[in-house]
């Protein structure tokens, strides 16, 4: 990519928006306390049809990670995009703060979004705080885009797919959760 067009987050300011792209399930990451918690602790069996997944749990745990190119690649001639982040292990909290500039923070609306069953049900069946599922797993985010506010509109036009889930503000580079509405 030529150097002027590597998108590094160096732009990112407050009132800049986060877009999120919705993931296909587990994303290959946190499949050790997935493990635990599904397989030892609750006693479930891969084969195992489970109602409120609508389907098998090794089908659930063993879904295809989704590939993004073909959604970001048209914004990225389209748009300016600030920054973007493939959340994978670590989740929102550790993924995100990597294309922070100094002076910002993320402050994500998780009532923006719809957890999926797969990690409502380790977070249930294991007890697992709120606070370990969003460090360990996306939780229903793939892919996050950080642009401008005035980009917002056509990019959620131009895929479907895509959610506000919440905005850039002055702060020390950390993800701030809270829940608006509902």
């Amino acid at each position: 990519v030529d150097r002027d067009k590597i998108i590094n987050g160096s732009s990112l300011k407050s009132g800049d928006v986060i877009i999120g792209l919705p993931s296909s399930g587990l994303h290959s990451n946190g499949f050790s306390l997935a493990r635990k918690v599904l397989l030892e602790q609750a006693g479930l069996n891969l084969k195992d049809y489970l109602p409120e997944l609508g389907s098998t749990l090794g089908e659930a745990m063993l879904t295809p990670t989704r590939i993004y190119v073909q959604d970001v690649l048209p914004l990225l001639s389209k748009y300016q995009v600030k920054g973007m982040a493939h959340i994978t292990g670590g989740g929102l909290v550790e993924n995100l703060p990597r294309v922070f500039p100094d002076g910002v923070q993320a402050e994500i609306d998780l009532n923006s979004w719809e957890v999926p069953p797969v990690f409502q049900l380790i977070q249930k069946l294991g007890e697992v705080a709120e606070e370990e599922m969003f460090r360990v797993f996306n939780m229903g985010v793939g892919y996050c885009l950080m642009v401008d506010l005035l980009d917002v509109p056509g990019i959620l036009a131009d895929c479907a797919e895509a959610f506000v889930m919440g905005k850039i503000t002055s702060g020390a580079g950390k993800v701030l959760f809270y829940r608006e509405g509902k």
